[in-house]
């Protein structure tokens, strides 16, 4: 039995001294890219990402200031137009479910 013990600890010890070996080797051999690539790469990248980020806060202020000016349902629901058929759907079947609930509790009760 401790014979066993004894050789998994060594079996441990090795792998985990392998892997640091590997671990210490590894950053080295990474090859170096130039330094002008990647940064005309990342600046290439920040500008895409402040674009899409101008465009979605433009849209998302839009949306405010509709949603702030709606005074009734029907006002805010225009601020929405893509979502219409969502509550269309969600009418529909609120109005079709309702005696079905009714008779599955009047049934439980």
């Amino acid at each position: 039995m401790k014979m066993k013990n004894l050789l998994m600890m060594m079996a441990l010890v090795s792998t985990m001294s392998a892997s640091a070996a590997m671990a210490q080797t590894a950053p080295s051999a990474a090859p170096a890219a130039p330094a002008a690539a990647s940064s005309d790469k990342k600046a290439q990248h920040e500008e895409k990402f402040n674009d899409r980020k101008a465009k979605i806060l433009d849209r998302l202020q839009k949306k405010q200031a509709c949603v702030q000016a709606a005074t009734d349902g029907k006002s805010l629901r225009a601020c929405f137009p893509k979502m219409e058929k969502r509550w269309e759907n969600r009418k529909g079947g609120a109005e079709k479910g309702a005696p079905a609930q009714e008779e599955g509790q009047g049934g439980a009760q």
